[in-house]
This record gives C-alpha cells, structure tokens and sequence, in this order.
C-alpha cells in the first residue's frame, strides 16, 4: 500500500511538472515570438505560417537564374498589390511642410539633419494599415457600484451576487499570470490595488486603486528638505506608449491630435501650457530594449549588460543597477515616485529586473487580466478588461496618484503597450488618452503645481507592406516625442526660445534622460552650471543636452548619438561600389529578376530579353540591421541593347526574415531570388521597373 501511495505521489509531481514546463515554454515562446521585431505579423495582425512550401523551383524559366540563385515563383497568396507599396525614390527628399503635425517648418537651412515628415492618402492609409475599428468594450450584464477608497459595493443587474477577487502579494514585473480566486466577500480591500467583480463569467469588471501612504509622503518631503524648502510641488509624468511612432500617433489618434495642437493653442489651456512637438528624434534601433536604457538610465543597452553579466532578473545586481535609474534620482531628490507597466513578459526585466524600487509599483493587475479577460501586451486584438479598454486603468491609477499626492514632488513612468500590435487596438487609446490630458491639465489649471508631461514612444511599429515604401522606414524610425508644460515654469526656466529651436533638431534618448535630470532640480532653484556639466560627462557620448536649456547644434549627425547608420533617418541613398564582389552579386541577381520580370510582363509578343548591359546608376539604402533582416533598397539604372535604359527598384533581405513573414510580394507579378552572400542566404525582390522612353504601362524591349 505505501508503494502504491509513493508511485501515485510520484507520477503526479512528474505530470505537475510536465504541466509547469510547458506552461513556461508556452509563455516563453509567446515572448520570443512577439517581442519587439513583429517579424511574423501578416498586414491584418494576424500570425503567418510559413508558407516557404508553396515556392518551387523556376527550372524552365526562359531566363534562367543568376549562378547561386534559386528563382522563385508561388501562387497568389495575397492580393495583387497595386503600385503604391512599390515605387520608392532614390532622390533628396524636400520634406518642405510637416504633413503629420502642425509644426512650423521654420528650422535652420544650415541643420544637417532636417526632420521628415510624409503625407499617407487615404487610401494608402488603408491599405498599409488596415486597421479594425473596434467597438466599445461590452459585457452582457450591467452592474451599479459605489466604490472609494475604503469601501466598494457592487449591484449585479442579473440579481447575482457577485463574487470578488483581490490580490495584495508584491508588485513584480514580468512573470506568470496571476490566476484568480474568487469569493462571494470582497477581503483585505483597503490593501490591494485592484479588484475583479464578477456578475456572470463574461461580465466581469475591474477597479484600480493607487493607495496614498502617508508615510511615503513624510519620507519624501523630508528627503526634499535637505535641497529646499520649495512648497510649490512639481509633477513630472513619463508616459511612454510602446511602438508608436510620431506618424502613427497623428493618424491613430484624431482627439487627441485636435488637443495638442488646437484645443492647447485656446482657452482655458492657452494661458497656462505649452505644447512641444520633437518632430526630429533619433532610436538607436526598433527595439525597446535598445531604447529604454537610454531614456531611464542614461545608459546603452550594452552598458547594462556588462554590469548585468546574463544575472536572471531577481539577481541583485538589477538593484544596485537600478541606483542609475531615472526614478532612483527623482526619489533622492524628495519625489513620490511610481511605475505603472502593463507587460505580463519578461522583457522589460531583462535590463529593470522584477523588482522595481519605487514608491507605488502597479503591474501585477495585467497578470491577472491574462487568466480573466485573455488578452496580454501583445495581443493583436482588441483588449477589453470588462467594459473598458485596458489602457484606461494607467490612466485612471495614474490620475489618482497625482491627486492622492498632490501637495508632493512626484514622478511617474507609465509604460503602455496598447500599440505593440498590428490590429488597431491603438485607436481605442484615442478617447481615454484624450479624457487624461484633459482632466490633468485642468487639475494642473487650479494652481496644483507646475508639470512637465512628455508623451513618448520607444520606437514605431514595423509593417511588412511598408517595407516596400522608403516612407516606412521614416514612419517607423522617428518616435512619439511630445511636452506638455505649464508656462509659469517654462518662462522661470527661460526655456520657451530654447525648446521651440530644439523640436526641428536631432534628437537623443540620452538628451531625454539629462532633460528630467535637469528639470528635477526645478523646486530646488535649478541645477546648477556646475553640476550640469558633471552630469554631461557621465553619458557614452560626447555630445548631449537638456533641451531645456541648450540648443542642440546643426551639424549633429547620428554616429555622434549612438545611432548606427541603418537606423539613421539624416542619411540618403548611398552608392553602391560595383567593383565590389557583394555588389557583383547584388547587380547580377537584380539583372536575372529584370529579366523575368520583363517576360511577365511584356506587352507585346515580339519583345525580347536583356541581350546586353551597363550599369549607370547604382544606389542602395539600408533600413534594418541584420538581427532584425538586413532589409535594404535598392535603385539600379542600366543601359541595355538599342541605347534602352532599365530603372528596376528592389529589396534584399535574409531568406530566414521571408520565410517568417511572408510579407513578400505576389511572385508571379514580382519575382523573387534567393542567393548566398556575406555567409547569409538572402532573398531579394524586384519591386519596380520601368523602361526609360517607353510609356509608363509599356514593359518591352525592341
């Protein structure tokens, strides 16, 4: 019998741990899969299969392949694609209005590196994007409630009595989800920060609390006292919005677009804010990881890692990181400070770690909507935790914090991934976000203090059509960089000439990370020149700023910012060097793919193949780094038989990032080769041609 007994505890603690790893694995893949790279998104958000079987062979092309390539050709997996997603222009761009914003394109003719802006029709709008628009959040039973701070009291329509689940363990980011448990009474309310409401399994609601905590109160202000005895309290609000670009935050967000650059510029706000548009700032790469450290810590990415050394994200050493930390400085400087984060992976942890040494950490509430609602910061869908949009509960705790601490310096970083998807779910931040500036800006008009509110973004979101227009590349790679600040305090800075002249200039995330530095120092008289340039001295360039106090120079490039040249948005199209053994074979395989292309799409049965051929023009332009599939334009001129001139536009990338994406265009109408260089297998695809002296639909060679 004890046998028995040992045998049966045994199998089930094999089959618990069965159970346990592949959960992890589950959720570890999830996060390889979605982070950051967006690599296996299709256009409609949805995840791709790889549909590399579906390819074979062009052995009887009447063309044949260049030597090492394999030509390719498919069914049609998506529709034939007009050409808007085709054609991009080699030439010097005169980025002569700001077609996103409402920006003044008033900048120095002698800026090295102007900003960009390009206009998106409707129609291509459309088509690149093809967002969902989602309806509001809906639950089937309706439900009255009377909630505060000390009690909340919930009436199901249905008649039931509805069950509660609360949860008071750590904050931690990252991690599992937190499965609920629910109870008919709603216990230890005054110390948790959220609460789930349950009416039926598919009408469940949820209510957010920042606890105010007197003695985080007393410890700030005394903290404070050893700098000044200031009483006018300053605010200080790091919203970050994961994977929103500038472009992208125009076009997705119709109100609050309309409040920044109207509603802001009229009363009751125009006597009291300002508002900053940074139209010219610079990523070092389409990571967060890349980004974040930067911003938050002043540091690069691989700054952090040596000092980490691969230490799991509980390792002590993220703590002793964390005294570089934005949040660690405006602590020591006497503000209340907060984290809000609405990841359930273990990404942000990877340079932050679990544990984050704030005053008020909230992020465990997304674990739970992971087990009760379904949806996780990566989800191309929309996310509804009961009747609303996930995004509302960072604002609506956010908002509470500001007020519960509204006597106090404070600081808060709220980071959201409503935009880290391809679906639309980002326009369901347009209301809420809207009804935040809104509320905040008149809690700040009542004399509540001075703010500094900066709206930024990591980095934009990566579309497969776009990757075929050199508009995307500029979409994707200029980042949400917006201000908000009252004008009281902008005109004690004299920072009004200063930060007007630095929204064209190009911007660093270091630059972000000296600028709170420098604007945390406002209620103790200001930073002194001194310290200032002490602070400058420790970032890993040479050339950084707060912009509220220096103009960023003209003649800026990236490589002075750590921003490598693929991601660069001040570079044009290179030339391609054709002695070059790459570039023999680049040219080689663009000729064989001109050649098929022809044939596909001659006009006439008499025309005939490429027979001879000179290049005169050879161009490229790199767009992606080669982790991320080394993604690069390029635009080739050649004269061929009968003094004929070719323009053939394509794209190269790795044959790994095609097989994921299945982004690439139809082949049957834009042939593709795959082909070895540089110890990678890469694939390239004819995007565009056009034959010089030929009308614009005619394809044939005489």
């Amino acid at each position: 019998m004890k046998l028995e007994v040992i045998v049966t505890v045994i199998v089930a603690l094999c089959l618990y741990s069965l159970v346990y790893i592949a959960y992890n694995y589950n959720i570890k893949e999830s996060q390889s899969a979605y982070e950051d790279n967006f690599l296996n998104y299709s256009n409609d958000g949805s995840a791709v299969k790889d549909d590399s079987n579906s390819y074979s062979d062009s052995k009887n092309s009447p063309n044949g392949s260049s030597p090492g390539s394999t030509s390719l050709s498919s069914s049609e997996t998506q529709n034939n694609p007009t050409d808007i997603s085709l054609i991009f222009s080699s030439e010097n761009h005169k980025f002569s209005s700001d077609e996103y914003g409402a920006l003044p394109w008033t900048f120095s003719p002698d800026l090295h590196c102007k900003p960009k802006s390009f206009n998106f029709t409707d129609i291509e709008i459309q088509y690149f994007w093809n967002y969902k628009n989602y309806d509001k959040c809906k639950v089937d039973v309706l439900y009255e409630a009377e909630v505060t701070q000390s009690t909340i009291s919930i009436k199901c329509d249905n008649g039931a009595s509805p069950e509660y689940f609360t949860d008071t363990r750590p904050e931690r980011l990252g991690g599992l989800k937190i499965i609920p448990k629910w109870q008919k009474e709603l216990k230890d309310y005054p110390n948790t920060q959220y609460v789930m409401a349950k009416c039926s399994s598919n009408s469940i609601y949820s209510f957010v609390f920042n606890r105010y905590k007197k003695n985080i109160e007393d410890n700030a202000k005394t903290r404070s006292l050893k700098y000044s005895n200031s009483t006018r309290p300053l605010t200080v609000i790091l919203l970050v919005f994961d994977s929103v670009s500038r472009g992208n935050a125009y076009r997705s967000w119709p109100k609050v677009k309309d409040f920044l650059t109207k509603n802001i510029t009229q009363k009751p706000f125009s006597e009291n804010f300002s508002f900053y548009d940074f139209a010219n700032a610079a990523i070092p790469d389409m990571h967060t990881l890349d980004n974040m450290p930067q911003i938050l810590y002043g540091m690069t990415l691989s700054q952090t890692e040596a000092i980490l050394k691969s230490s799991v994200p509980t390792s002590s050493k993220f703590l002793d990181l964390q005294k570089k930390a934005i949040w660690k400085f405006f602590s020591e400087l006497g503000y209340v400070t907060m984290v809000a984060h609405d990841d359930v992976f273990d990404y942000l942890p990877k340079f932050a770690g679990k544990e984050i040494l704030v005053d008020h950490v909230f992020t465990n509430f997304w674990k739970a909507c992971l087990a009760v609602y379904g949806f996780h910061n990566h989800n191309a869908k929309q996310r509804c935790a009961g009747d609303k949009d996930s995004h509302y509960f960072s604002f609506d705790y956010t908002s509470q914090f500001i007020r519960n601490y509204s006597k106090s310096n404070k600081f808060a970083y709220v980071h959201s991934n409503a935009g880290h998807e391809t679906s639309g779910n980002i326009k369901t931040v347009d209301k809420d976000l809207y009804e935040f500036l809104v509320s905040t800006l008149e809690f700040y008009n009542k004399n509540n203090g001075d703010l500094v509110l900066m709206i930024l973004s990591d980095h934009g979101i990566y579309f497969p059509r776009l990757q075929y227009d050199i508009r995307g590349f500029y979409d994707t790679r200029i980042p949400m960089t917006f201000m908000i600040m009252n004008k009281e305090m902008e005109k004690n800075l004299k920072a009004k000439e200063v930060l007007e002249y630095n929204q064209y200039q190009l911007l660093s995330r270091f630059d972000i990370n000296l600028a709170l530095k420098d604007v945390a120092y406002y209620p103790h008289k200001n930073l002194a020149e001194e310290d200032y340039e002490k602070f400058k001295k420790d970032y890993p360039v040479s050339d950084v700023v707060s912009i509220f106090r220096e103009k960023i120079k003209n003649e800026r490039k990236c490589e002075d910012i750590k921003v490598p040249n693929f991601s660069c948005t001040c570079k044009n199209f290179e030339e391609v060097f054709i002695s070059g053994s790459n570039e023999k074979i680049i040219i080689e395989n663009l000729i064989s793919l001109a050649k098929q292309y022809i044939e596909i799409h001659k006009t006439s049965g008499d025309c005939k193949s490429i027979e001879t051929w000179k290049i005169k023009k050879a161009l490229k332009f790199e767009t992606m780094s080669l982790k991320d599939g080394r993604d690069t334009f390029y635009d080739i001129s050649f004269e061929v038989q009968n003094n004929k001139v070719i323009n053939a536009k394509a794209i190269v990338y790795t044959d790994e990032k095609k097989n994921k994406e299945g982004s690439k265009l139809p082949t049957k109408t834009y042939p593709g080769i795959v082909f070895y260089m540089e110890k990678t297998n890469l694939y390239m695809q004819i995007s565009h041609l056009e034959i010089e002296g030929n009308n614009k639909d005619e394809i044939c060679l005489e």
